[in-house]
């Protein structure tokens, strides 16, 4: 007889006392009320097949009754035990005909009972028959499985190879609730790379709200760095312009203001940070608890260092009431505010004011936006600044590198924030995912080529095929001008506010002289013509006409044409 037909019969003959159990001396209850069931067995068999049946059945554990062991198993239903004593006495397992349920509840049972084969072929079933379920069910498995030390297998095919949910923020959500409570750094990463890779619609308008509930967290470093460089190429619609702006933490705004790669006009970036620093303040003014701590730190000369207020109030939720009444406050005359005001102002903003690059700002926008707050900047850094705008004198303590990813425009007319919302037009987004590439040329300007209307034919005729034209309306705020090219031209006005800042496809029209004739200039000479539906633009040079605008008819103060290369 060979050993193989010897373990077949041994294990036939222990299979009776399965059948059979009347010199039992084990009993075990399993389940609870309605779902309950004793189950008689031998404690040598037991003991000899399962590791845990061998330590549960030793004097220091074991509950016996007139020479009968007593077991209680409440969490474990009838049925699953069934198929555990079964494979005790037998070394069967047929898992034919049952659910995925049920498998996932034998995979939990055969865990707790240190059942390591049972697991192992277990986890194979489900993976090899059970996948669609797994698929439907994923969320639920793992959740379960991952308490289980002896079931990476499982873990790292669902990790691996199931396609997580990336159209659904709520599945992303519970996803990450169960890899953060387990420590699961695979799932976590696994995660990061699907996001990062499929970049799904609720994804990209939530990256802030997504960068906040990860943020500081080592775990989700690859994440966070993706978000922060996405938000950096474009942060206005991104970060700053959304209506949760000013709730945002003191520590996700600071990395923000820190960043080389921030893509913004410093002007802007100060007036952002103004209006989040005033909500802060106005969040404090609502918290009574708060106020006196201030008022406390006020009558001591603010000898207390401010983050440790702000990390702990400033961070917190602000009041519903308070973010309704944000723009109200930012629009607050600062020449009305008193010594307090200004004292608790300064704490709030004072860790940001390092990172401000100042320089980069034009007198005009200083003077206007930041000497209103002079009492709280620092008084030797403010006379520096002071001394940079009146004599260009550079001292070391305000000079910072310029922030980079801003598109160079050399233009009179226009600042680098409209060339970015011109090149948002050209390519027919709203918000820039990827960093640009985009300069523009200037080839011609009116005051430079005495408005000789010649340059500007020659210029327009060459044979690049993206041309950009602006046009200063004297005496106005308001920049007109279209963009030029052979698959998409368009007519745009920039206005003083934000609102009026728009552009509509349209139709070019240009009169070009007769090669080598002398074509007198005059007033009623048209350069070039936009028509879009029944409006227009007509340029005669110093002159122009614009369906749109509340006057018709205009002066021009410069013009000037650019080549667009992308």
């Amino acid at each position: 007889m060979d050993a193989t037909h010897f373990h077949d019969k041994l294990y036939r003959n222990i299979s009776q006392f399965f059948e059979n159990s009347d010199d039992y001396n084990v009993i075990i209850q399993v389940g609870v009320e309605s779902d309950f069931k004793e189950f008689k067995a031998h404690s040598a068999i037991l003991s000899s097949k399962c590791p845990y049946f061998e330590t549960a059945l030793s004097d220091k554990w074991a509950k016996k009754i007139e020479n009968i062991y007593y077991f209680q198993k409440p969490n474990i239903s009838p049925a699953i035990f069934f198929f555990i004593l079964r494979y005790i006495y037998t070394g069967t397992l047929d898992l034919t005909d049952q659910t995925g349920f049920n498998i996932l509840a034998l995979l939990a049972a055969a865990d707790e009972l240190l059942l390591d084969q049972i697991v192992n072929l277990v986890q194979e079933h489900l993976i090899l028959r059970e996948s669609n379920w797994l698929k439907e069910n994923f969320v639920m498995v793992l959740s379960t499985v991952s308490k289980f030390q002896n079931c990476t297998k499982i873990q790292c095919y669902i990790t691996e190879i199931i396609e997580l949910p990336i159209n659904s923020k709520s599945g992303i959500h519970d996803l990450l609730v169960i890899a953060n409570e387990l420590d699961l750094i695979h799932l976590i990463d696994h995660i990061q790379e699907i996001l990062i890779k499929n970049e799904p619609s609720w994804f990209k308008n939530d990256l802030i709200v997504f960068l906040c509930n990860i943020f500081n967290d080592e775990r989700y470093k690859k994440i966070q760095d993706y978000i922060m460089d996405t938000i950096c190429i474009d942060p206005e619609p991104l970060l700053f312009e959304l209506e949760n702006f000013p709730t945002l933490e003191r520590d996700i705004v600071l990395k923000f203001i820190k960043r080389d790669d921030l893509v913004i006009e410093e002007v802007d970036v100060w007036k952002y940070l103004v209006k989040w620093t005033t909500a802060q303040y106005s969040s404090l003014s609502e918290d009574a608890s708060v106020n006196a701590d201030v008022n406390a730190d006020v009558n001591a000369d603010v000898n207390a260092d401010v983050n440790a207020d702000v990390n702990a109030d400033v961070n917190s939720d602000v009041n519903a009431d308070v973010i309704a009444d944000v723009n109200a406050d930012a629009n607050a005359d600062v020449n009305t505010w008193g010594e307090n005001e200004f004292t608790l102002f300064k704490k709030i903003i004072k860790s940001f004011i390092p990172y401000i690059r100042f320089c980069e700002m034009t007198r005009y926008e200083f003077y206007y936006h930041v000497m209103p707050y002079e009492k709280v900047l620092p008084e030797n850094f403010y006379k520096s600044l002071i001394a940079y705008f009146m004599i260009n004198l550079k001292s070391q303590n305000i000079m910072l590198q310029p922030r980079n990813g801003l598109i160079s425009i050399d233009s009179t007319i226009i600042k680098r924030k409209n060339a970015r919302i011109i090149v948002k037009w050209i390519k027919g987004v709203t918000v820039f995912t990827k960093k640009l590439s985009y300069e523009f040329t200037c080839v011609y300007r009116a005051t430079r080529s005495e408005f000789g209307y010649k340059k500007f034919i020659k210029e327009l005729k060459s044979s690049f095929s993206s041309k950009l034209l602006l046009i200063k309306i004297k005496d106005s705020d308001i920049i007109i001008g279209g963009c030029i090219n052979y698959w998409k031209s368009f007519f745009f006005c920039f206005g003083s506010e934000k609102e009026s800042n728009f552009h509509i496809p349209s139709k070019v029209r240009c009169l070009w002289p007769v090669e080598g004739s002398e074509a007198p200039y005059s007033d009623n000479f048209l350069w070039i013509a936009f028509y879009f539906g029944n409006d227009y633009l007509q340029l005669f040079g110093h002159n122009g006409s614009c369906s749109i605008l509340n006057d018709c008819n205009f002066i021009v103060e410069e013009i000037e044409l650019f080549h667009v290369y992308a």
